[in-house]
């Protein structure tokens, strides 16, 4: 049963955010980048909402079918054979950027590695017996969020949901570390080295905090392209990413700070204070709901 829940959960997550990854102006399509991006969209959505209103399951329907529609509407794939065809009509590589069967036989490997660990690990008391509600006040609100919903939504017992999502967070958090490496031309054997940083992090933590690290890492990945490139979207997505990673653990916050901050010493100082004002507000403006429901 965690195998068939860990299957609907990638399908789901892994299925918009390949569908979604060409439109994101990164240098290549970037499925992990783009589906962490849709997690933390669905979970500070979610919270939001929630906060403001009252939990509902169907609030997350109808965000996760909004954003397949829009998705499919928004016509990704085009926007991606748009930007192959202009790069060839500039005489520049138009290398798709799309991984290979080797890279895809990596990380299934990396997913059946992860999947046994999982099960050998005990489910924390916290993540059992899981309630129909969820308590909007919980520091660990986005893990609870998102567990409650699988566990509501599916025909399976909290500790088969909880193991489930554990292993999906591990792979994505794999993937987004070669992605993020890929991004920054890293070499092959970076890349790879970088992904064993993941399963070493189930050793002592739990879901909240794996989902921190990686909403934390997705914020980094938008955060160090807008100071590069400038595109808003990426402003956006970042603070939507770090709104999902102080929703799972509050003291990502600091982290996530601590790295923007650093990330003045080497980018164009006008653009870094543009980010630091506007992501800033933004976080804010997207916790608020919860701020308020904690104070």
């Amino acid at each position: 049963m965690v195998l068939f829940v860990t299957f609907i959960l990638s399908g789901l997550t892994l299925g918009v955010g390949t569908m979604l990854a060409p439109a994101l102006p990164t240098r290549q399509p970037r499925i992990a980048v783009s589906a962490v991006f849709v997690l933390a969209l669905i979970l500070s959505g979610a919270v939001f909402l929630g906060a403001l209103f009252g939990w509902d399951t169907l609030v997350i329907d109808y965000m996760w079918f909004s954003m397949i529609i829009g998705v499919f509407l928004g016509g990704t794939l085009t926007i991606g054979m748009s930007r192959i065809e202009e790069a060839l009509a500039h005489g520049e590589n138009a290398d798709t950027g799309w991984p290979g069967p080797r890279t895809l036989a990596a990380f299934l490997t990396w997913f059946m590695v992860v999947l046994l660990i999982v099960n050998t690990l005990p489910t924390p008391s916290t993540y059992q017996n899981l309630p129909s509600t969820v308590d909007f006040k919980a520091s660990n609100v986005g893990a609870t969020v998102l567990l409650t919903y699988f566990d509501s939504q599916l025909t399976a017992n909290s500790n088969q949901v909880y193991r489930g999502m554990l292993t999906l967070m591990v792979l994505l958090l794999i993937w987004l570390l070669y992605d993020f490496s890929n991004e920054l031309d890293a070499h092959e054997t970076i890349s790879w080295g970088l992904t064993l940083v993941a399963p070493a992090l189930l050793i002592g933590f739990d879901l909240a905090l794996i989902l921190a690290s990686l909403f934390s890492l997705g914020f980094g990945f938008f955060a160090l392209r807008w100071v590069q490139a400038g595109y808003r979207f990426e402003a956006l997505a970042a603070s939507i990413c770090g709104a999902a990673a102080i929703l799972s653990n509050p003291y990502a916050g600091g982290v996530m700070a601590s790295g923007y901050l650093l990330l003045g010493v080497v980018t164009p100082v006008r653009r870094w204070l543009w980010g630091l004002v506007s992501i800033s507000l933004l976080v804010v403006l997207g916790l608020l709901p919860w701020l308020v429901a904690n104070g």
